[in-house]
């Protein structure tokens, strides 16, 4: 809700202007690269959260046997892809603009600390545990 709130309020041109504070201010709705953003955002928050719940009441890392879990891959692969070709190609079907490969990296190092925060726990509760 947050990045929903900031987006609607505040001009943004690219993810390198919040984190130095360069937006404007105005309250014009989403723009076409806000809704790219909010979208994009949403979505690999969920696909690091799907890490989380796959390692879930299990006490191991999320990575522990993914070379096993043929099926979990591809779903994971699908999803990645899929966002991809969504926000390159999607256009006004989408209501989205191809994000630079700058946005992307942000966008996933910034969306994976839901999956550190989550083995950083499970890591702590192992420790405890032993």
């Amino acid at each position: 809700m947050g990045l929903f709130l900031l987006f609607e309020r505040y001009d943004v041109t690219s993810l390198a202007a919040i984190i130095k504070g360069d937006v404007e201010t105005g309250n014009k709705g989403l723009s076409l690269y806000e809704h790219s953003l909010f979208f994009t955002i949403f979505v690999m928050m969920q696909f690091w959260n799907m890490f989380n719940a796959k390692a879930f009441m299990e006490g191991r890392s999320a990575f522990a046997g993914l070379s096993q879990c043929k099926g979990f891959l591809f779903v994971a692969a699908v999803i990645v892809v899929g966002q991809y070709l969504i926000v390159t190609l999607g256009g006004e079907m989408f209501n989205v603009v191809p994000l630079s490969w700058q946005d992307w990296g942000v966008i996933i190092g910034s969306t994976s600390l839901v999956l550190w925060v989550g083995e950083l726990w499970r890591l702590i509760r192992s420790s405890r545990a032993s």
